[in-house]
């Protein structure tokens, strides 16, 4: 079966869709062979929503992916972290508006979400849609030195990056931090130090 789907010998239909239904292998192959065909006919398909995340990770554009996820619940992402995790980086690379998008499922695709460099871009986009604490239990789940930014006496240093440099703007703005500089001594580098808030 694996070949004739391979070679496109087999009418694509919800109900060839619904014959393999046991073969959850070649039923995510027969759909990424014909994605489009399969984005016309989704509602006779019935897919719930953990094939539409098992087929994230399939062979497929980010448009597609995109198009997937907004036929998604987007309220159950919060309870589905591994689920949560497929749609963070899909969201950076397209660039996607994320106004509808809870804060619930927010905080779950920010967390379990990788790499640190996916992560930093999503907080700056969801941040607006996130209260203070739910802010600093997100920069509390980051690796060092993001993990670092809290009340304290440090002066954490981060990469001077684009997407960093966005974050400490806001992260200054909403009072987070004391304030940010960036280049050292001599311009000898271009990092971002950040000047934590005493309390």
């Amino acid at each position: 079966m694996h070949i004739l789907i391979e070679e496109g010998k087999v009418t694509f239909s919800s109900e060839n869709v619904a014959f393999l239904i046991e073969d959850t292998d070649t039923q995510y192959l027969f759909v990424e062979k014909n994605i489009d065909r399969y984005l016309e006919i989704e509602s006779e398909c019935t897919p719930d929503d953990d094939f539409r995340g098992g087929l994230l990770s399939r062979d497929i554009s980010d448009e597609k992916r995109l198009i997937i996820i907004k036929a998604m619940d987007l309220t159950l992402l919060a309870s589905t972290p591994s689920r949560a995790a497929k749609v963070g980086p899909v969201l950076i690379r397209t660039g996607a508006d994320v106004s509808e998008f809870g804060a619930d499922a927010a905080v779950v695709i920010i967390v379990n979400s990788r790499p640190i460099n996916v992560q930093i871009p999503l907080l700056n986009k969801f941040q607006r849609n996130l209260d203070d604490q739910q802010v600093r239990s997100i920069l509390g789940s980051l690796p060092e030195p993001y993990s670092e930014i809290k009340p304290g006496y440090g002066t954490p240093r981060i990469k001077g990056t684009e997407a960093n440099l966005e974050f400490v703007k806001w992260l200054e703005a909403r009072r987070f931090i004391s304030s940010w500089s960036q280049g050292g001594l001599f311009g000898l580098d271009d990092d971002i130090r950040i000047n934590l808030r005493r309390k």
